[in-house]
């Protein structure tokens, strides 16, 4: 088994709108793609921290509800591992986003968008069960 390159802490953000569920999608200027808020953790983080403080640095909002973990993810990048850990939280305030220049767009998306957008399988499969849940009201 390959060893673990970089741990990140991920959010997957939702608001309810008019009786829908809408997801906060981030498009990062290096990559050009669609994801969810995330990034490394730093010296004496854990994944909820890094979440957390990632969300703040890269959307600006605060106010959030963390309803627990979602699920990992793992895959290779240059030869080795990376690991990331998705947490599921629900936005307080309204979600105004600040951008960070880490991003170049953002958007509130169905999940019809979010599995349209996001271009990863792995996370579109995790999204896709997180998604029936909220749906049903679980």
């Amino acid at each position: 088994m390959s060893e673990v390159l970089e741990r990140s802490g991920g959010v997957v953000l939702f608001r309810r709108e008019g009786g829908e569920v809408c997801f906060l999608l981030l498009k990062s200027r290096a990559h050009g793609e669609w994801g969810f808020p995330k990034g490394h953790l730093e010296v004496g983080e854990d994944f909820r921290a890094a979440a957390l403080r990632e969300l703040r640095e890269e959307t600006g909002i605060e106010g959030v509800r963390f309803l627990g973990p979602l699920g990992e993810l793992s895959y290779p990048v240059g030869g080795r591992q990376k690991r990331v850990v998705y947490y599921l939280a629900e936005v307080l305030d309204g979600g105004e986003v600040v951008l960070s220049s880490e991003h170049t767009a953002y958007c509130w998306a169905s999940g019809e968008e979010v599995l349209r957008l996001v271009p990863h399988e792995n996370l579109r499969v995790l999204f896709q069960r997180l998604w029936r849940e909220l749906e049903a009201g679980a």
